[in-house]
């Protein structure tokens, strides 16, 4: 896409002028909604938590309602780990199959 020359628009083109600045404001909002709506860039890393086998409430500190997790690591048994209720903005409840030390990526 380009954009005509500030330097040689004619004020008597005013049309130009407006398609150009509505193109130029789609664009923009289209990549601001883009980060916006990468959830992962606003995403906080736990490190070593120590899971048992059974029910675990693991606080977070996003303050905000938590889309996803991923874990990261897994330092002992490798884990069955399921949601078992919904998380809110401090936690996240996680079934285990087994006790184990992970780290997780919230976001």
């Amino acid at each position: 896409m380009t954009f005509p020359n500030t330097s040689k628009l004619i004020v008597n083109n005013l049309d130009q002028i407006i398609q150009a600045f509505n193109r130029l404001q789609n664009e923009i909002n289209t990549f601001i909604n883009a980060i916006n709506n990468e959830s992962q860039l606003q995403s906080i890393p736990l490190y070593n938590i120590n899971i048992v086998a059974g029910n675990n409430q693991i606080a977070h500190t996003l303050e905000k309602p938590l889309l996803g997790w991923t874990l990261i690591d897994v330092q002992t048994a490798s884990p069955k780990l399921i949601r078992y209720a919904p998380s809110t903005n401090t936690t996240l409840y996680l079934h285990s199959d087994v006790a184990c030390t992970i780290s997780l990526l919230v976001y």
